[in-house]
């Protein structure tokens, strides 16, 4: 964990500021506009903007969870609840080791959680990356895929215009599902 620390403690309430700090790989450094590594701030005609890995995803959320803090500490926390700061470095790896233990820890304590996190904003979640798994048995590959007749598939991956992954996207079209993944098991053919 980065960060944990708590203003107040008088309440039987607790206000939890949530944020991440890691950062997904930059990819390919040539398609950058400018270096990732750089954290240049260029100004515009209203305000000045930051170029970098985690500038949106979620750098700018942690300024605007240390500026609330600030703000709340300078006009004496008149919220009335407790403020509960966390933010933790494994994010953009499942949560598995911080956000999913303070969460199961927390899910007895009364209060609210604001997450200024810019993507997924309908949906609360240990991580972000989706991936559903698709487990079949069969005599062969061939009988194998004719018990999963609504995928069209080709050379053992899950194409994206399957009608299930169009289906979802549609009713998850605010998230990232990310791609199906289809696990077969083949097994020898039996002789007659």
């Amino acid at each position: 964990m980065a960060l944990h620390t708590s203003i107040n403690r008088r309440s039987n309430r607790t206000l939890y500021l949530i944020g991440h700090v890691d950062v997904a790989l930059p990819g390919i450094i040539k398609q950058w506009k400018y270096d990732p590594y750089s954290g240049l701030i260029l100004p515009t005609s209203h305000n000045l903007i930051v170029y970098g890995r985690g500038a949106s995803d979620m750098k700018g959320g942690i300024v605007v969870i240390l500026e609330t803090i600030q703000r709340l500490i300078f006009n004496e926390n008149r919220l009335g609840c407790n403020i509960t700061c966390i933010i933790t470095n494994d994010e953009e790896r499942g949560g598995s080791y911080c956000m999913k233990k303070l969460v199961d820890r927390m899910v007895h304590n009364k209060g609210w959680c604001l997450n200024p996190e810019p993507t997924g904003l309908y949906s609360c979640s240990i991580g972000e990356k989706g991936v559903i798994l698709i487990r079949a048995k069969g005599n062969s590959y061939e009988e194998m895929l004719s018990k999963l007749p609504i995928f069209l598939h080709k050379k053992g991956r899950v194409l994206e215009q399957s009608p299930v992954n169009r289906d979802l996207r549609k009713l998850y079209a605010h998230e990232n599902i990310g791609a199906f993944m289809l696990d077969y098991e083949v097994s020898p053919l039996r002789s007659s």
